[in-house]
């Protein structure tokens, strides 16, 4: 990764400067369900109710909308508390990478056996451009895997490693490129890997899958090692 460095009124703008507050100890939602097919999360409004993973509840709003190649998540909760995010699909998981005033990134891993095929995205690129990224380890998400393509959404290409250790329900890696690059914080849905990574911690990571007509997520800060949970409901328009 050499280059790797919703909306309520104008998205765009939101994600190109506006400052962030942490809320619940800048962390955030991922998944559940049992679907095959590709998840399709559709613009809008969306009420938010989850719990962090201390079991603190929460309520808010979530809005969702195509942002380029990525979608930009916004969520305003009551408390006053608010966070951005970018997120892609992959299968039947929705992924989002959020923070604050930190640059942070996603990527989101197709899981097969010890090759990871991944794509990935930064915040602060508004959705321009998408990367590639495939890994080649040992099965089981513990370990050295090399980096046996990388692509930056420019075209240019990368190599180097990427270290992956299980850190209680979440995994933590690190990117070496070759030097050390950004660490990253995943929640493993079936047979995605959701990540947000960022050169220090600021950032989070969700994993949404849809449960009915509901979004139900599992969600981790930078460097947790416990889940929280939030649904997010369609809003009437």
């Amino acid at each position: 990764m050499v280059q790797r460095h919703p909306a309520w009124l104008a998205v765009s703008a939101w994600l190109a400067g506006a400052a962030l507050v942490s809320a619940c100890t800048t962390q955030a939602p991922a998944v559940l369900a049992d679907e095959a097919v590709t998840i399709r999360v559709a613009p809008g409004a969306y009420h938010a109710a989850g719990k962090t993973a201390a079991g603190k509840a929460y309520e808010g709003d979530v809005a969702i909308e195509p942002l380029g190649h990525v979608k930009a998540v916004l969520w305003r909760l009551n408390s006053g508390e608010a966070y951005k995010g970018i997120g892609l699909e992959a299968g039947s998981v929705f992924g989002v990478a959020y923070g604050s005033s930190k640059p942070f990134g996603l990527v989101v891993y197709r899981v097969d056996g010890g090759r990871l095929d991944g794509r990935w995205s930064l915040a602060v690129a508004n959705g321009k451009g998408v990367g590639h990224e495939v890994l080649q380890g040992p099965a089981g998400l513990d370990g050295s895997y090399e980096i046996s393509a990388g692509e930056n959404p420019d075209g240019t290409l990368y190599k180097g490693r990427v270290e992956i250790k299980p850190t209680g329900k979440t995994y933590t890696l690190r990117w070496f490129t070759p030097q050390p690059a950004e660490i990253g914080t995943g929640v493993l849905v079936k047979d995605v890997l959701v990540v947000a990574y960022g050169h220090e911690p600021g950032f989070g990571v969700v994993a949404y899958q849809r449960d009915g007509d509901h979004l139900h997520g599992l969600w981790s800060g930078a460097l947790g090692r416990d889940l929280g949970s939030e649904d997010l409901t369609p809003q009437a328009p």
